[in-house]
């Protein structure tokens, strides 16, 4: 399944920096870690395909070739890894498998050619919650909103108990500007699945579409509480503190997110800024001072 996405995304992933590539390990290591698998896998198989270039380089799918494999990129990886503590002992069950399918098909390929193939997975299994799940979430990515409506909702009269899939309506309801209509949707996902880190982080993001960052913040506190590998919760609640006129809120949230990403220059700046805007001898002052001590000594 792996190589056949990484088959299907080849032309998206040749336009890559190396950046953009340091930026695609941190997070396939974060989506392996959430997914409650061993990050250390991506290891094993870069080691795999290290050995498999030296001797036998024409078995290696060339899409697999376009980010020469280095020691340098296996130990920013390792590097990573013991940076955000992401050890797993034993996978975990993933509930949301279908949704992260077609999000990532939708993210590889074009609308003609991802649309066409869950729209036949629906007249396959008509009776599928997940089947047409996936198909809201396709349309959803292309922009298709109604047919997106149309597509979640089935999916839910076929599963009331699809969480995600009341999470993922919720979304499309506050990005239509239906707020009552989308928070109804987001607690009735968080009483099927209480205080989940993913759907807490998506109604802060509805919160901040809405104007209303006090509720923003909220959420996204309990959100990074539930699950603080949300790094994305960071930079919202840096938005929404920004709205709120914390400046040294956003840039403190700002710092942290950076901090995440592993961008120490942009992390390292906007401590700095905090420190400006608290106050150099104010408790958070002397705060930042010693987080910035800490990074540059991590």
């Amino acid at each position: 399944m792996m190589v056949g996405a990484l088959g299907a995304g080849q032309a998206a992933m040749l336009a890559f920096t190396r950046e953009f590539e340091q930026e695609a390990d941190r997070y396939g290591l974060l989506y392996m870690y959430q997914a409650g698998y061993d990050p250390r896998g991506l290891l094993d198989f870069f080691d795999m395909m290290m050995r498999e270039q030296r001797f036998s380089a024409g078995r290696i799918p060339p899409y697999l070739l376009t980010h020469p494999l280095s020691t340098d990129r296996m130990g920013q990886i390792e590097h990573l890894i013991q940076l955000h503590r992401l050890e797993v002992a034993q996978p975990r069950k993933l509930a949301d498998f279908h949704r992260f399918q077609a999000l990532l098909q939708a993210e590889v390929g074009s609308s003609t050619q991802v649309v066409p193939l869950f729209k036949q997975r629906v007249e396959e299994a008509p009776g599928d919650p997940r089947a047409w799940h996936q198909l809201g979430l396709v349309y959803l990515r292309y922009g298709w909103v109604q047919e997106a409506l149309v597509a979640l909702s089935r999916s839910l009269e076929l599963d009331p108990q699809l969480a995600s899939a009341w999470a993922d309506l919720a979304m499309l309801q506050s990005r239509m500007g239906r707020w009552e209509e989308a928070q109804a949707m987001f607690l009735r996902a968080l009483e099927l699945r209480p205080e989940h880190g993913p759907f807490l982080a998506m109604m802060g993001e509805a919160m901040i579409q809405k104007g209303s960052p006090k509720e923003a913040l909220e959420f996204l506190d309990r959100a990074l509480a539930a699950d603080p590998l949300l790094i994305r919760a960071h930079e919202m609640r840096a938005r929404a503190r920004k709205d709120l006129g914390d400046e040294g809120g956003f840039h403190e949230d700002m710092a942290s997110f950076n901090e995440k990403m592993d961008r120490t220059v942009e992390a390292l700046k906007h401590f700095r800024l905090a420190i400006k805007a608290y106050g150099e001898k104010t408790p958070k002052g002397e705060e930042m001072h010693r987080r910035i001590e800490q990074l540059k000594t991590s």
